[in-house]
């Protein structure tokens, strides 16, 4: 299939602020749009947030042109937030900014003047498909989740209101746990601007068919799988080394202090058979080394994608036979390079998205808990490794790609035409 008519496309996620899962997302899509749906650059323009603006840095090769979009709102949520004041505050603020552009695009609609917030309107009204991309925001977790979803949900009610032809579809969502009868009623309400939602896990699909039963919506996994033929062009033949790679994920849930003499046990393991051991941050990880023992913290070298390009990381970490890790996407690229993993999750919502999709391409995978690593004998190990596989990978990545090529010509091209 092949592009004829000009399209404008802005995705909406948690991507180019320094979080690795969160870009190999966006460029997963970013290639399938172009291989498979048959997007080109010359006839597609896309808008992305500028946030940290971590992308340049893993100097990667895109088949589209990146172009920065400062949506006002946005800015102010975040200003909201630094201010540190009570959710309905919060919310009420964001209302009260709707409000504002509601009485904006009122002036805008009799004069018609393309100056400050009109420029908002102006890119709202030749928006063609606002996609939010894949990953796990949507939830009740965490203390913005509720703050999240109310903007979210204001601002794709605002762009239908002064553009009802946009499209708005989503990929590669992990949605939940969903503890807020509130928070539920309001998905409800926000999924009902949507053309299509695929989801990256069973428990995102159930819940959206409990909403939104008539929803285009099926489980198809993780979009960063999308990036597998690139990965081949760039990476293959792989030649394996005896290394063991190792990700802790940084954040305020995982306490490593605690798990510390385990993980320096593990590290002695496999140096003992022969493995080199090296610790790949996917962003901010390498911080949490400073939790491991202090015999560990400089046992091992440490790659970092933005500091070495996305490419070169990529090749680093392919060399290894196996890992352990418990960040997400350290779980799916070990799928992706043959690296036989154990994925770690500390609490139900990784358990959730790290199980969820890794089930899904491993018919004998190990996924356990912290719990269960801190009572597994260190020597138990490789062995259950060794009995790992991923063979129905190349089976998702072609229902994801055939899917989004029928979606996006479906919802979102015929209707240009």
């Amino acid at each position: 299939m092949t592009q004829q008519t000009p399209l404008n496309l802005y995705f909406r996620g948690c991507y180019n602020s320094t979080n690795f899962g969160d870009d190999l997302l966006l460029f997963g899509l970013l290639d399938a749009l172009n291989r498979s749906v048959g997007l080109q650059a010359e006839n597609t323009t896309v808008w992305i947030d500028p946030q940290q603006d971590s992308i340049p840095a893993l100097n990667y090769p895109l088949p589209f042109e990146l172009h920065a979009f400062n949506e006002p709102l946005k800015g102010w949520n975040r200003t909201l937030a630094s201010w540190n004041l009570h959710g309905l505050v919060r919310k009420l603020f964001l209302v009260l900014g709707i409000v504002y552009f509601t009485l904006v695009y009122s002036i805008y609609s009799l004069i018609k003047l393309p100056l400050g917030a009109f420029k908002t309107i102006e890119f709202f009204k030749k928006l063609n498909v606002l996609h939010y991309i894949g990953g796990g925001y949507f939830n009740t977790r965490l203390g913005f989740g509720t703050d999240l979803l109310v903007y979210e949900y204001l601002m794709v009610t605002f762009i239908h209101w002064v553009n009802p032809k946009a499209k708005i579809v989503a990929s590669g969502l992990g949605i939940g746990p969903v503890t807020s009868p509130f928070y539920e009623w309001l998905f409800k309400q926000f999924l009902k601007h949507f053309s299509f939602v695929y989801v990256r896990e069973k428990e995102s699909l159930a819940f959206v068919k409990k909403l939104a039963p008539t929803l285009e919506c099926q489980c198809l996994g993780d979009d960063a799988t999308l990036l597998l033929a690139a990965c081949h062009e760039a990476l293959f033949p792989i030649q394996k080394q005896n290394l063991f790679a190792i990700n802790l994920k940084y954040d305020d849930v995982h306490d490593y202090h605690a798990m510390g003499e385990k993980l320096e046990a593990i590290v002695n393991h496999v140096k003992a058979q022969g493995f080199e051991v090296a610790f790949f941050s996917f962003g901010a990880d390498h911080k949490a080394i400073k939790h491991l023992p202090e015999s560990l913290q400089n046992s091992f070298p440490v790659y970092n994608p933005y500091e070495m390009g996305l490419t070169p990381f990529l090749k680093t970490l392919a060399q290894a036979r196996y890992g352990l890790g418990f960040a997400y996407h350290f779980a799916i690229l070990g799928t992706m390079l043959n690296i036989k993993t154990a994925n770690i999750y500390y609490d139900d919502y990784y358990k959730q998205k790290t199980g969820g999709v890794i089930d899904q391409i491993c018919d004998k995978p190990l996924t356990i808990s912290y719990q269960a690593l801190m009572t597994l004998p260190v020597d138990a190990i490789l062995p259950m490794l060794d009995a790992t596989d991923a063979n129905n990978l190349p089976v998702m990545v072609e229902r994801l790609s055939s899917t989004y090529t029928w979606a996006y010509q479906q919802f979102v091209l015929n209707k240009l035409n």
